[in-house]
């Protein structure tokens, strides 16, 4: 299954620097971010600004399938 990061990154028009457990990922801009698909559902856990670019790191989000929906209202399974 492929995931893509939160589409909002698609505003930055600087040249980002994705770090991603252990590895580094360059991107143009927002735009090529947001149009990557990622093997894993990434959240982005911090946004820092470098000289010329931003930096911006993802962790793994744990919590996908542990929450189920009941009417309007999320009940937690754990």
């Amino acid at each position: 299954m492929a995931y893509r990061i939160d589409q909002s990154v698609s505003n930055i028009c600087s040249p980002i620097e994705v770090l991603l457990e252990g590895r580094h990922l360059q991107f143009e801009n927002g735009t090529e971010m947001a149009n990557t698909e990622f093997d894993k559902y990434y959240l982005i856990s911090k946004i820092t600004a470098k000289a010329d670019h931003i930096v911006i790191e993802l962790e793994e989000n744990k919590r996908v399938n542990d929450i189920s929906w009941i009417g309007e209202e999320a009940v937690s399974l754990f």
